[in-house]
């Protein structure tokens, strides 16, 4: 049983929910067939998928292999400047950080400064193109 795994009580998943004791031990127990909304809610609280809380288990993975032709073009704040955003692990589950790869043209009039809350890491690579990289 997922609460349990997670060394919760029903006390403390009915905080965490805002659902009573009695309603998750029926649900617990199979007596009530709760709509996705409270799975939802559940799962959460849990900190685990819909998935895991119905016992699916899921294949735990160490790496992400994104080739080139199968990196997802994002929209993000810079791309009004020219800029472009490819993802690099959209296929890795459950990830702490969001890698791009970032293509700033060579030649751009502004330099936009972005900021966000968050950790970002940042890997310049130039390719020389015939122009200077720095002005």
């Amino acid at each position: 049983m997922m609460r349990k795994f997670k060394e919760l009580t029903l006390e403390d998943l009915a905080e965490r929910t805002g659902f009573t004791k009695g309603y998750l031990s029926k649900v617990e127990n199979s007596e009530k067939a709760p709509p996705v909304s409270t799975l939802l809610n559940i799962a959460k609280a849990m900190a685990v998928s819909i998935s895991e809380l119905l016992g699916e288990s899921r294949e735990s993975t160490t790496l992400s292999l994104v080739k080139k032709g199968e990196r997802e073009q994002m929209a993000r704040n810079g791309t009004s400047f020219g800029y472009s955003y490819e993802t690099l692990a959209h296929k890795y589950p459950d990830k702490k950080m969001e890698p791009y790869i970032l293509t700033i043209p060579p030649r751009i009039e502004q330099h936009p400064l972005f900021q966000h809350q968050g950790e970002e890491l940042i890997f310049v690579l130039l390719r020389y193109l015939g122009i200077p990289a720095w002005r």
